[in-house]
């Protein structure tokens, strides 16, 4: 597994977003919900934590920089590894060139690799070094003009188009394209999210009575409303963190195929950020709108709203990682 050097310092970013986000919403509380009917208690539930779209603006602009941070690295990245050339390498000191390419022609000329040793006598013991060069490296030189090993030269080209074939492809499947992040590190980024909504789940939505938390959402017993609780905390909100990150990128790479100056880029891509996290922040307030009018008030008609909105997510999810995923491995 690759890891570029942007990585890091770009999830640790994310991390402290979702950690910083999710101290704030501890020790909040849900309100009670309009229990009249159906369509009033989806409602209530939906409109519940109703945040203003110029809050979601506001909230979407450093994540639109993180994005296009992102994006513009990793494309230099691949960039410049389709483009590599040892001998456009920028090094603090010419001495350190010198270093770097023996240490290429060391490690890729065929004339310094040992021999190939077979042993034809039947219970032999007799020891090979693997790693024992017949032929000096002194040597070597001084007669490679009259033998078919490559030149100096034409190893460091060699090495050249290795990095820019084979070990492109390679860092190419291994963290896709710029646009692209792995499933693995959403979840990693997205897991303060997931502890808030443990806390949520067994703190009773900031209530000390279970009792009163069932009560006010109109669950019949505690044990309902403790399995829809985790339902919603701890699988609905979690899924919607996680495809919420691919999308913003989606939408932000957009932005820098279609506008080259940077101030346009970042404006349009907090515009787009915020659709998004409005977007998926509405999917998740209804499904667990749905999810309580079908554990409290059972009918088919919202079970198969809920069914459907769940369709809609693993869509996503198979679009946004695992089709990716495979193109990227075929």
């Amino acid at each position: 597994q690759l890891v570029p050097m942007w990585m890091p310092l770009w999830t640790l970013s994310w991390f402290s977003i979702a950690s910083l986000t999710s101290s704030l919403a501890v020790g909040q509380q849900s309100p009670q919900l309009d229990l009249e009917s159906r369509r009033s208690l989806f409602l209530s539930a939906f409109n519940s934590n109703f945040v203003p779209f110029f809050v979601y603006l506001l909230s979407a602009l450093p994540f639109s920089w993180f994005c296009l941070r992102k994006i513009q690295s990793h494309k230099l990245m691949l960039d410049q590894m389709s483009h590599f050339n040892l001998g456009h390498a920028n090094c603090s000191l010419d001495s350190d060139r010198k270093l770097i390419e023996e240490q290429v022609l060391q490690l890729f000329d065929e004339a310094l690799a040992p021999p190939v040793q077979v042993c034809f006598c039947a219970g032999a013991h007799e020891y090979y070094d693997d790693h024992e060069v017949l032929v000096s490296p002194e040597d070597i030189q001084e007669i490679r003009h009259i033998t078919s090993y490559p030149s100096g030269i034409e190893v460091l080209d060699q090495f050249n188009a290795y990095v820019r074939g084979p070990l492109s492809d390679i860092v190419l499947r291994s963290v896709g394209k710029e646009q692209s992040i792995s499933c693995k590190l959403c979840f990693v980024v997205s897991f303060p999210l997931w502890l808030l909504g443990l806390v949520f789940v067994l703190g009773c939505d900031g209530r000390s009575e279970c009792e009163t938390s069932a009560m006010y959402a109109g669950y019949g017993t505690v044990s309902e409303y403790m399995a829809s609780n985790a339902a919603i905390n701890l699988l609905f909100q979690p899924l919607v963190n996680v495809l919420g990150l691919p999308l913003m990128l989606w939408a932000n790479h957009l932005t820098t195929t279609c506008f080259s100056a940077y101030s346009l880029q970042i404006l349009i891509g907090s515009v787009l950020s915020g659709l998004v996290l409005k977007l998926m922040d509405n999917l998740f307030f209804a499904q667990r709108g749905m999810l309580i009018v079908v554990v409290t008030r059972f009918s088919t008609t919202w079970l198969a709203g809920l069914i459907a909105s769940v369709i809609l997510e693993l869509v996503l999810f198979w679009l946004l990682f695992l089709r990716s995923w495979r193109h990227q491995h075929v």
